[in-house]
C-alpha cells in the first residue's frame, strides 16, 4: 500500500491544495523535456522574445537570436542556462530567461513482434511523473508469445538526431539476477524480434519448426519426440546437428536406451536437426 492510500480522508481533503502544488512544483523540476512538448520561453525584460515553441520529432527547438538547441532528455533549468550562455555570446547582457512546460506531449511507448497482444501497445503511455520498463511494456502488450527470442529484445531510442539501439537482458531479469531493466522514454519503442526455429528434417515422423521457451529447452532427443519420432530406429545413431557452418552427430540411441544425458545436447534457435534415410 503506498503512502498516499494510508492518508485518511479527512487529512487529504484538508491538504488537497498544497499538496497539488507540491507535487506539480515536483514533477516540473523532475521532469525532462520530450518530443511533442510546447515550451514556453520568456527572456525577463524582453517581452518580444517570449515564444511559445514545439520540440521537434528529433528532440530540437529553435529560438531567436540563441540558435537551435537539443533539449529532449534534458530538464528545464538545463535548457534555460544554455539558452542565456547562447544569449550572452549574442551580446546580451544576463539574460535571465525561464523555461516551462506549456503542454505536456503524450508520452506514447510503443511495442513490436512478438507479443500476445500488440495492438494494446498503440495507446500505451508512460504515466506523468511516473516510468514504465521494457518489461513492464511488454507485460502490458499481454507478455512474449513462444517464439519470441528473449536474448533479442531491444529498445530503439531516437537521441540527438540518431537512432540508439538499447539491449534489454530479459532473459538474466527474468531469471531473477539483480540486473535493472530499461526504462522507457516517450517514443521508445521496444522491439521483441521473432526466434529462429529449430528445424527438423528428413524421415522423422512430423518434420517441422520448433521453438524452446526458458522454461523448456530443447534437446535433440526431446525436439524428435516433438516430431513424432522417426521411421527407421537405426537413423538414431546418426542425427546431425548444423548449427552455423558446424555440422556434428549426435546418437540419441544411446541417449534414449542408456540414458546418457551428458550426450543428448541442448540445441540453440537455428539448429538444424536431421534426420537420415537408414536401412532399418
Amino acid at each position: 500500500m503506498t503512502l498516499l492510500r494510508k492518508i485518511s480522508a479527512a487529512v487529504m481533503l484538508s491538504g488537497a491544495i498544497g499538496l497539488s502544488l507540491a507535487s506539480t512544483q515536483a514533477l516540473a523540476a523532475a521532469y525532462d523535456i520530450a518530443p511533442g512538448d510546447l515550451l514556453m520561453v520568456n527572456v525577463y525584460r524582453q517581452e518580444d522574445m517570449t515564444l511559445r515553441v514545439r520540440v521537434d520529432t528529433r528532440g530540437y527547438i529553435r529560438f531567436p537570436m540563441a540558435g537551435r538547441f537539443s533539449v529532449a532528455g534534458k530538464s528545464a533549468d538545463a535548457i534555460e542556462r544554455e539558452i542565456s550562455a547562447a544569449l550572452r555570446r549574442q551580446g546580451f547582457s544576463q539574460p535571465e530567461v525561464v523555461v516551462s512546460v506549456d503542454t505536456y506531449a503524450p508520452r506514447n511507448v510503443y511495442v513490436l513482434g512478438q507479443v500476445k497482444n500488440a495492438s494494446e501497445s498503440s495507446d500505451m503511455q508512460i504515466p506523468l511523473g511516473g516510468e514504465m520498463s521494457a518489461l513492464q511494456a511488454i507485460s502490458n502488450s499481454g507478455g512474449l508469445t513462444d517464439d519470441a527470442d528473449i536474448d533479442r529484445i531491444i529498445v530503439r531510442r531516437y537521441e540527438a538526431g540518431k537512432i540508439r539501439t538499447i539491449p534489454v537482458p530479459a532473459r538474466d531479469i527474468l531469471n531473477g539476477k539483480p540486473i535493472a531493466d530499461v526504462q522507457l522514454k516517450p517514443s521508445d519503442t521496444v522491439v521483441v524480434p521473432k526466434m529462429p526455429a529449430i528445424s527438423v528434417l528428413g524421415t522423422a515422423k512430423k518434420p517441422g519448426q520448433f521453438y524452446p521457451t526458458p522454461e523448456a529447452p530443447l534437446t535433440v532427443s526431446r525436439v524428435l519426440a516433438l516430431a513424432g519420432g522417426v521411421d527407421r530406429p537405426n537413423s538414431l545413431s546418426e542425427i546431425r546437428i548444423t548449427r552455423g557452418k558446424q555440422t556434428f552427430e549426435v546418437d540419441v540411441r544411446s541417449v534414449v536406451e542408456k540414458g546418457k544425458d551428458g550426450q543428448d545436447p541442448e540445441l540453440k534457435p537455428g539448429d538444424i536437426v536431421y534426420v537420415p534415410e537408414t536401412r532399418w
